[in-house]
């Protein structure tokens, strides 16, 4: 698994051909529940350091206690619940935009082929940002090392990812450049048309119960009586 991941910050291509034969949505799934761990651990560790800063605030230190132990917990897990169920949402997007252009791949072989995508970019992006704290400790020298590193690593990462993932759509659903290109915009739109019509969802169930609300109110039901 650790081979693979290498393989992903090295030779993308090579490695979603390699491993289109092991695609299955379990293996996307580990894949997607590791990343999202790390990040989750990251969080963690944040709300940790956040409360302890906040405990030490008099008069808040009971709350901020009490606050901090449940975000810990609840904040993690929101995450992994969060990016398992967003992955899912988004490959099904991008899997029918596909299918719209062709695609004869299944949706576990793409799942798991873009999953392959995600701890390597998680660790790499932690790796990155510690690396830049440490060198902001230096004094002025370390700050410019540390922002031509970043800019190394962002740039380097941003070439190879996007590779990764134009080979993983190739090699699901045996597609050219153009095809891959096109899915993309198909997804993005179906995406933005499905986040539009939740949106819309959320505002009429709000409107309809501040209506309901507001026709409860006394104030307002003998209004016209008046």
């Amino acid at each position: 698994m650790i081979d693979t991941w290498i393989g992903i910050l090295t030779k993308p291509e090579e490695t979603m051909a390699a491993e289109k034969a092991n695609a299955n949505i379990v293996g996307g799934l580990i894949n997607v529940v590791i990343a999202s761990v790390i990040v989750a651990i990251i969080a963690g560790v944040i709300m940790a350091i956040i409360t302890a800063i906040s405990s030490l605030i008099p008069g808040l230190g009971n709350i901020a206690g009490a606050l901090g132990v449940i975000a810990i917990i609840v904040v993690p897990i929101g995450i992994v619940i969060t990016c398992v169920i967003g992955s899912l949402l988004l490959n099904l997007f991008f899997w029918g935009a596909a299918k719209i252009l062709g695609g004869n791949g299944s949706f576990g072989t793409q799942y798991y082929l873009l999953s392959l995508i995600a701890v390597p970019m998680v660790v790499i992006s932690i790796v990155a940002m510690i690396i830049g704290v440490v060198l902001a400790i230096i004094p002025f020298i370390g700050i410019i090392i540390g922002m031509l590193l970043m800019y190394l690593i962002s740039g380097y990462i941003s070439i190879i990812l996007m590779a990764a993932y134009i080979a993983a759509i190739k090699e699901a659903h045996g597609f050219a450049t153009m095809n891959v290109a096109l899915t993309t915009g198909i997804g993005y739109v179906i995406t933005l048309i499905v986040m539009m019509v939740l949106g819309l969802i959320f505002a009429a169930s709000v409107f309809t119960a501040l209506g309901g609300a507001s026709m409860m109110d006394p104030s307002t039901m003998f209004a016209g009586l008046v």
